[in-house]
């Protein structure tokens, strides 16, 4: 019993760390190392856990069958992934009534869908972001915020037909968010599709943001 109870303790303390799991699947933490870090906590729980049965619990999860199985999926929906960027963007929130849905809804008409225009809307329990270029923020009024000098970057699947979808696989968003964040950027929205998500950041940052999503796109390709 105490074996499965620190598994099963080690599996959700790992899996709260984002930071943690691909340089662990990828053989680049030392198991013991990690067990000393995580014994404190595991011990609250099960005073029974040593940094041995917790390095045994690291192992097997790493070795997990199913583990792996998410892990290749993970490679090769990032390999096949295309890039899009965008600067001039603007951010702007509103308050969450019918008025404003259907002004919002009046002005996103006008977007010039034909020339890439952006217009991305959000909705929260009490308001409404809505993205799009700094060149039509004319036809936006009443906003109860405003973010200039922001830009998107954009990272959408494969147009060609795969038998695993990002949006049925684990950790996919997941994974773009831990790279970008673990290098200092700062993520100020995201906005997902079925087949896509968009993060919205700093202008001064898409620069830096592309280039570490392009490297870890070209890493899961080797």
């Amino acid at each position: 019993m105490e074996n499965l109870q620190t598994a099963d303790l080690v599996r959700a303390e790992l899996e709260k760390d984002i930071f943690i799991l691909e340089p662990l699947y990828e053989g680049l933490i030392n198991y013991t190392a990690l067990a000393r870090k995580l014994l404190p906590k595991i011990k609250k729980q099960n005073n029974k856990a040593t940094v041995e049965s917790i390095s045994v619990a690291i192992k097997r999860h790493v070795w997990n069958t199913e583990s792996k199985n998410i892990d290749k999926k993970l490679k090769k929906i990032i390999s096949k992934s295309q890039l899009s960027m965008k600067d001039n963007i603007v951010h702007l929130t509103f308050p969450r009534n019918q008025i404003v849905a259907t002004s919002i809804n009046e002005a996103s008409k006008k977007i010039r869908w034909d020339l890439d225009e952006i217009c991305l809307i959000n909705q929260g329990a009490g308001e409404i972001t809505v993205i799009i270029d700094k060149s039509n923020l004319n036809l936006f009024k009443d906003y109860d915020d405003k973010k200039g000098k922001l830009a998107i970057l954009t990272i959408k699947e494969s147009s060609i037909k795969q038998k695993d979808k990002g949006i049925d696989v684990p950790g996919l968003y997941a994974y773009f968010i831990s790279q970008l964040s673990k290098r200092g950027i700062n993520i100020i929205e995201i906005i997902s599709t079925s087949s896509q998500v968009s993060f919205i950041i700093k202008e001064s940052n898409l620069t830096n943001s592309y280039s570490i999503i392009k490297e870890c796109v070209e890493y899961c390709k080797q």
